[in-house]
C-alpha cells in the first residue's frame, strides 16, 4: 500500500515537472523576442494615429511638436484608441518579466498562491522620435526596444510597421536583419 502511494506521487511529480518545462519553453520564447511584441503595440499606436488623422482638417497627422515626448504620445494615442500606460514601459528588467511570467504559470497550474497573476507586458520599448511632414500627411514615428541582445527600432508610418536592426533612420524601408 505505501509503495502504491508513493508511485502515483512520484507520477504526479514527474507530469508536473513536465508540464512546467514545457510550459517554461513557450515563456521564453515570448520574453526573448521583445521585438514581434513591440510591433503589436506599434500597430495600435498607428491605427490611434490614422484615427486622429481621420477626424482632423485636411486628414493630417499631428505635427512634429504636438509628439516631442511619451507623455504627449501617450496622451493623444489614448484619446484616439491606443492604451498606452501613463510612463514608458522601459523600466523593467528582464528578470522581473521573468518572474511575472512564472507566478502566472503557477497560478495556472496551482491556482492562485497569493501572486498578482499579471501577464508578461506587450514588451519593453522607449519612444525614441516623431516627425511629421511639412503638410501634415506623412510621418515616422521610431521606438527603440529594450532589453534585447542588439538595438532593434520599430519604425511606425501611415502605410505600416517594420522592424530595422542597428541604427535607426528615418527610412521607412522594409525590414532587415543582418
Amino acid at each position: 500500500m505505501q509503495s502504491s502511494s508513493l508511485w502515483q506521487a512520484t507520477i504526479r511529480l514527474s507530469l508536473t515537472c513536465l508540464l512546467i518545462a514545457t510550459s517554461l519553453k513557450g515563456i521564453g520564447f515570448a520574453c526573448v523576442s521583445p521585438a514581434a511584441r513591440v510591433k503589436g503595440v506599434a500597430e495600435g499606436i498607428r491605427a490611434a494615429l490614422n484615427a486622429y488623422a481621420a477626424d482632423s482638417e485636411g486628414n493630417r497627422f499631428p505635427p512634429t511638436a504636438e509628439i516631442a515626448q511619451y507623455t504627449e504620445l501617450a496622451r493623444l494615442a489614448n484619446d484616439n484608441g491606443a492604451t498606452l500606460p501613463a510612463t514608458e514601459p522601459r523600466t523593467e528588467p528582464r528578470l522581473s518579466v521573468w518572474r511575472r511570467e512564472l507566478r502566472s504559470l503557477i497560478n495556472d497550474l496551482f491556482g492562485s498562491v497569493g501572486c498578482d497573476g499579471s501577464v508578461c507586458p506587450p514588451g519593453l520599448w522607449s519612444f525614441t522620435s516623431y516627425r511629421a511632414s511639412d503638410d501634415g500627411h506623412d510621418y515616422t514615428l521610431t521606438l527603440q526596444v529594450e532589453n534585447a541582445n542588439k538595438a532593434i527600432f520599430v519604425i511606425i508610418t501611415p502605410e505600416g510597421v517594420n522592424t530595422q536592426y542597428g541604427v535607426a533612420t528615418s527610412s521607412s524601408t522594409s525590414s532587415s536583419e543582418p
